[in-house]
């Protein structure tokens, strides 16, 4: 959900065709505790109600069409935040190195010392402001961003590694994999059972058991 919807607090919005595939959508959104609201009837009720449609432009995933396929403030991020070459960071103590991706993006590979924030919380869950930060992501961009917002709330220290994980990978330095520094249980993707654990699983399994021999039994 990050990856589109980084401010908790904005109001959301789901619609689809008709109902299903937006109604859907607001469920799992809402179960994350973002604010969602679905359009009743979807673009068939908002066309049939006069409202006028748009064709968007061609964007990138995480890009906003707004700007034709470019990221918002990313070059005022870029400009404004330091940015650390995957050398420089290497070489460096930091106060706290921050993994801004997706948890599930978090545990296949992170920097070692890493911790993982929810870009979505990230204002409210850093790290107290002494010492530098570095901010980290997959491909630079996010962590970019991030670096401007925590800079934004007092961080003045706060940077970003250029180029992101990719870059770190191909400099040549490892990457380690696992929960360490990730929350028990991270709330920015809603996970199935079986991806939480052996226990966690177990209990679906006997869960949809017993649902079936309830209704066996009607």
């Amino acid at each position: 959900t990050d990856e589109v919807v980084a401010v908790r607090a904005g109001k959301i919005v789901t619609y689809c065709d008709k109902n299903a595939r937006g109604v859907m959508a607001a469920y799992w959104l809402r179960q994350m505790g973002l604010d969602v609201s679905v359009l009743r009837g979807g673009l068939t009720a908002w066309c049939e109600a006069g409202g006028v449609l748009e064709k968007p432009s061609e964007a990138a995933s995480g890009e906003s069409p707004a700007g034709a396929g470019e990221v918002l403030l990313l070059e005022q991020a870029r400009s404004q935040a330091r940015a650390y070459s995957s050398g420089e960071a290497s070489a460096r103590r930091f106060g706290a190195i921050l993994d801004v991706d997706l948890s599930s993006s978090y545990e296949r590979g992170h920097l070692p010392g890493s911790l993982w924030v929810s870009r979505g919380r990230l204002e409210e869950q850093a790290p107290e402001r002494a010492g530098n930060k570095m901010c980290v992501c997959d491909d630079g961009r996010k962590s970019a961003l991030s670096a401007l917002a925590l800079q934004r709330i007092g961080y003045r220290r706060a940077g970003y590694l250029e180029g992101g994980k990719k870059a770190w990978q191909e400099a040549g330095f490892p990457l380690e994999t696992g929960r360490e520094g990730l929350d028990e249980l991270p709330k920015d993707v809603q996970l199935k059972p079986y991806d939480i654990g052996r226990s966690a699983m177990e209990g679906y399994l006997t869960w949809e058991e017993n649902l079936g021999k309830k209704y066996a039994r009607k």
